[in-house]
């Protein structure tokens, strides 16, 4: 599955740096450009949650295959001329719904199959290859653009998604149980995921040698009880045990009845651990979309260079991502087996240092006026906020295990409205700056209710750079509260069975 966030980010990065030679040589107008750029977000944030709710009906393994399938074919028929505008919109907003299913169905297949003190590692691992698909499409796509054109580009870009499904196909399989609401619904029989099964058996800090072995044993004990639902129930056989399984540990591992197959989306909506994480969501996207969109715009007008003219170090903020991304999975972990800290302190502590370190950087933005400080603080601030998904970004697991397809769901849609949000109140903050009176160096502010002007001596902070510190500040300030708020609102406990 990291390869599968890789190609999917390749594709992501990939189409606007083909599109722009596109768009230039047929001479798109800008309105036209920008609804042929946004229908990929349009189709991935309505299919979030949708998502999320077809991967814990149907199981992830089948949603995963289907969503790799229909954008690796959109991504074949995309036409390379702009004249069919039409087309060109319809196969990116396919693409986006597709690609919308594939992230509610990886983090219902992870929840499936992963115990709790490794969720951390398994995540962060799966999704750093978002991270490292973005930095190799920044940095090999443009040469390829213009040695092969569009149509190749769109073409390799196809293969490599259908080649990963067949891999897919072959090789994945389904969790203990079917690991969806479907199968237990007509079966009437549940078998519990990775995590109940653990939970049950203290598979945690204090893991014993034994434990794998006495993980085999409790499966076997709940395959052998008839379930609550069919025509014929006996009562669970007595066995002698070896010390490794008891009759206490498996009451407690196998419910006495069915747990529900419905999806309680009126319990998540009131639910503060399930806002903790949306929140978390949305800032962390809202920083990440902020600095990929006017980052390029700040080289331009605050330092005077290019984004494009510095050549490599444009990808070490994904590459920071990538590497942050992973050490924040292995130190959850590390807090939880090795510290013995419980899952909510461990998802808090992560939570809490990335995103403090990107709100420190963020504040620190703009008073370095050169491009290695530019880069330098923009990839702190984007590894700080990576790390920070050790934290937020596991917690679906741990709270709703058989449903975290449909919290990513719901969290990722608030992500995708970062983007629109965050991009379009920065230009705000830019253009409410560089409207304000500067003379001189001089900053014209009104101050108190009869509106007397003082004017502030700033060399530092002329108009135009107080707007870009208050757009650096803004997601500084949201990274905080959100810290705070998955702090006080956040558990690592299971709230929904």
């Amino acid at each position: 599955m990291f390869v599968a966030t890789n190609v999917c980010y390749i594709e992501r990065v990939g189409f606007p740096i083909v599109y722009t030679p596109i768009a230039k040589d047929s001479d798109v107008d800008p309105v036209t450009k920008g609804w042929v750029l946004s229908a990929f977000y349009y189709g991935y944030a309505s299919s979030q949650i949708p998502g999320g709710w077809a991967a814990a009906y149907l199981g992830g393994r089948h949603i995963l295959l289907l969503s790799f399938l229909l954008w690796s074919v959109a991504a074949v028929i995309m036409p390379v001329s702009s004249v069919s505008v039409a087309s060109m919109v319809t196969a990116r907003l396919l693409i986006g719904l597709s690609q919308g299913f594939i992230f509610p169905a990886i983090h219902t297949i992870l929840a499936h199959w992963i115990p709790p003190h490794e969720r951390s590692r398994a995540v962060s691992l799966t999704m750093s290859g978002m991270y490292l698909g973005a930095a190799a499409g920044m940095q090999y796509l443009p040469g390829f653009v213009a040695s092969s054109g569009p149509r190749m580009v769109f073409n390799v870009i196809a293969l490599m998604g259908l080649w990963w499904s067949v891999l897919w196909w072959w090789y994945a399989t389904d969790p203990p149980g079917g690991g969806d609401l479907l199968a237990t619904r007509h079966s009437g029989k549940w078998i519990p995921s990775a995590s109940t099964v653990d939970a049950a058996i203290g598979r945690s800090s204090r893991m014993s040698e034994h434990a794998g072995n006495r993980r085999v044993a409790v499966l076997e004990r709940i395959e052998q009880q008839p379930s609550s639902m069919s025509p014929v129930s006996q009562p669970l056989p007595r066995k002698k045990t070896d010390g490794n399984v008891d009759e206490i540990m498996l009451k407690r591992t196998v419910p006495e009845r069915q747990p529900s197959t419905e999806i309680p989306w009126s319990k998540m909506l009131w639910s503060l651990p399930v806002w903790a994480i949306v929140v978390n969501n949305f800032t962390f996207h809202y920083v990440l979309y902020v600095l990929m969109n006017w980052l390029p715009t700040y080289f331009d007008q605050v330092l005077g260079v290019a984004l494009a003219s510095v050549g490599a170090a444009k990808m070490v903020p994904y590459f920071l991502m990538f590497v942050f991304n992973n050490l924040g999975g292995w130190a959850g972990d590390y807090c939880i087996t090795r510290h013995r800290m419980t899952v909510t302190k461990a998802r808090k502590l992560i939570n809490s240092v990335g995103f403090a370190a990107a709100a420190v950087m963020l504040i620190a933005m703009p008073v370095f006026r050169t491009v290695a400080g530019a880069v330098s603080c923009a990839s702190v601030v984007l590894g700080a906020s990576a790390f920070a998904r050790g934290g937020f970004a596991v917690n679906h697991m741990d709270i709703a295990p058989r449903y975290a397809g449909v919290v990513m769901g719901v969290s990722n849609t608030a992500g995708t409205a970062a983007g629109v949000v965050g991009v379009s109140a920065t230009g705000f903050i830019l253009k409410m700056a560089s409207s304000m009176a500067s003379t001189n160096g001089k900053l014209k502010l009104e101050v108190g209710e009869s509106g007397e002007e003082t004017m502030i001596n700033s060399s530092l902070w002329s108009g135009d750079m107080l707007g870009w510190a208050l757009a650096f500040w803004s997601p500084a300030v949201l990274s905080v509260l959100s810290a705070l708020i998955f702090c006080i609102c956040g558990t690592g406990e299971k709230v929904f069975d």
